[in-house]
């Protein structure tokens, strides 16, 4: 009995310690709790700065103190110096942020996570970093000159040709190699922490992956293949590599102590899409015969197609690696005509007309006009289709016809390829407009064009400029629209007609307003050594600014269905004179 007594005693005796200590405990955290409620935690520091104990204006205080005004770090290779002013890549640090960073420290984990902050920081320093910006671009530029400094020759073995065609092999080379992404890595450290020591840039031997004694168990394979190369064909047209082709367009590794010969299919499909672009074509008709604005003989369509980009990739990366393929191979193609039941497109009457007139146009003009206008004469609109100007006018290049003739880039007037294309997207922007079809996306031109204004008040233009700047409509009624383009030389004009079937949908108004011009600036006098000294040319030419609002209301049956704003702000332009300063 007195044994289970004294038992009982020991256990009431530990109870009371362990509810003594967890009272003290309880007592001290809630001690903790509203001593530091309104500061950082006791042990936080960032840099030299003890921070805890401070409410959140001090902590911003003595968190920008702790910032050098001197912010440019120092990177050395060997006797080479290189400065990076941290202002140049677009530093910014985050004095706000970093504060709100301190004050979470022991407050934004679970229980145990900040208890045990709360402790450890007692006995020793809880390190906060910066917050922080910067330009990861313009620190990347900055390197990319330190790499060419200080890396020499390196490379992987690679197969080339020699002057006569003959393949070989140009041999490996083990130059230095910085490790960009390390250091890049050791100075976003030092940021963080605000400390901008000197940097010892170090380099390693390159290790290449392959080598000349990898690639000669593979030379004669490739021997074989790159005399022997594959070619796409379709109808009568034909399109081959080059040697230099296929080096590009083939991938080699080394796997087990083996080379492996692969298709870089990226190259492969950028192939292919350039083939594409000149055999996708959508379906296209023909009027013969128009009485008024009726539509009486109509020729069905011509098939459309488009090649089947994945499958021509795929074979033709087969073709690469194995000459017992066919070598000229047949671009996967399908041939599609639009649907609609037994025939009936819908192709009735004239439901919309946009010209256009560009006398004084230069030869190269005229010429792009005409050979954009006729891309576009025929093509079928499907009901619900968006149409876009780019995608049906095909690539405006010098390999897809086009000639050079003055386009607007980069603030200039200048000679580019395709210019006299936006002739054709604002006469047929105008069809648009009189059909009463929605317009999806139309940029007005950089600054007023006289030939858009031979015929039309201010604001009826649409420029183009592939890839990014496009024209788009919606067919929205129930039918095929069939897009016909006339050019006529003699007269300097162009039309673009629209067939379809009237739904009932009448233009009301549409007119346009300037809502303020600004003159245009003093010309600009350019000093051309090319010129002869007292020769002056002039290369562009002087326009008002303006912004004008065209406004469009669009009814049927006695309902608005649209009414549109087309807002263009035009820039007032320059005129510029070359001074001709050679002797």
């Amino acid at each position: 009995m007195k044994k289970k007594a004294e038992s009982k005693n020991l256990i009431k005796r530990v109870l009371w310690v362990f509810y003594a200590i967890a009272l003290f405990g309880v007592v001290v955290f809630s001690l903790y709790h509203l001593l530091f409620a309104k500061t950082v935690i006791p042990g936080t520091r960032i840099k030299n700065a003890n921070l805890g104990r401070l409410n959140f204006s001090q902590t911003l205080v003595a968190i920008k103190g702790q910032i050098p005004n001197n912010q440019t770090l120092k990177l050395t290779y060997g006797d080479q110096t290189f400065d990076i002013p941290l202002q140049e890549i677009g530093l910014n640090y985050d004095i706000e942020q970093t504060a709100k960073t301190a004050f979470k420290v022991g407050r934004d984990g679970n229980f145990f996570e900040n208890f045990k902050a709360k402790v450890a920081g007692i006995f020793n320093p809880i390190y906060i970093n910066y917050v922080f910006s910067y330009e990861d671009e313009a620190l990347n530029d900055r390197l990319d000159v330190i790499v060419k400094s200080v890396d020499t020759p390196h490379s992987d073995a690679r197969f080339s040709l020699s002057a006569n065609g003959d393949l070989i092999i140009i041999p490996e080379e083990t130059g230095a190699v910085m490790d960009k992404e390390s250091v890049k890595s050791e100075i976003l450290k030092n940021i963080s922490n605000a400390v901008f020591l000197d940097l010892s840039v170090k380099t390693d031997g390159y290790q290449p992956k392959l080598t000349q004694g990898d690639l000669e168990t593979v030379q004669a394979k490739v021997g074989e293949l790159i005399n022997n190369l594959p070619m796409f064909v379709f109808g009568e047209k034909s399109w081959k590599i080059t040697k230099n082709d296929f080096l590009l367009m083939v991938v080699f590794s080394r796997k087990d102590a083996q080379v492996e010969i692969s298709a870089d299919k990226e190259k492969v499909k950028k192939f292919v899409i350039s083939i594409a672009e000149q055999i996708n074509r959508p379906p296209k008709s023909e009027i013969f015969k128009v009485e008024g604005e009726k539509v009486v003989d109509f020729r069905l369509p011509t098939p459309g197609f488009v090649v089947k980009e994945h499958p021509a990739v795929e074979i033709f990366s087969l073709a690469l690696l194995d000459s017992f393929m066919e070598r000229q191979i047949d671009i996967p193609v399908e041939e599609f005509m639009p649907f609609s039941q037994d025939n009936s497109y819908g192709i009735k009457e004239l439901i919309g007309e946009g010209v256009s007139t560009f006398v004084g146009s230069a030869a190269g003009r005229m010429f792009n006009i005409e050979l954009a206008a006729k891309n576009l004469n025929g093509i079928l609109i499907a009901p619900g289709e968006i149409f876009s100007f780019n995608s049906n006018v095909g690539p405006i290049d010098y390999a897809h016809g086009f000639t050079s003739a003055y386009i607007i880039s980069k603030g200039r007037t200048v000679l580019g390829e395709g210019g006299g294309v936006c002739q054709v997207s604002t006469t047929f922007f105008r069809a648009v407009l009189n059909s009463g079809l929605p317009v999806i996306s139309r940029t007005a031109h950089a600054y007023r064009v006289s030939y858009y204004e031979q015929d039309m008040p201010v604001g009826f233009d649409a420029t183009v400029y592939q890839p990014t700047v496009d024209f788009k409509f919606k067919n929205d009624t129930q039918n095929y629209i069939l897009v016909q383009s006339e050019y006529i030389a003699k007269e300097s004009k162009l039309y673009f007609r629209l067939y379809g079937t009237k739904d009932g949908r009448v233009v009301k108004s549409l007119n346009s307003k300037i809502l303020s011009q600004t003159p245009p600036p003093a010309p600009l006098y350019q000093d051309d050594p090319s010129l002869p000294k007292g020769v002056t040319k002039q290369v562009d030419w002087s326009a008002w600014g303006a912004v004008v609002e065209l406004k469009r209301v669009v009814e049927k049956n006695g309902k608005v269905l649209y009414e549109d704003t087309f807002i263009s702000n035009y820039q007032p332009w320059k005129a510029v004179y070359l001074v001709g300063t050679a002797e």
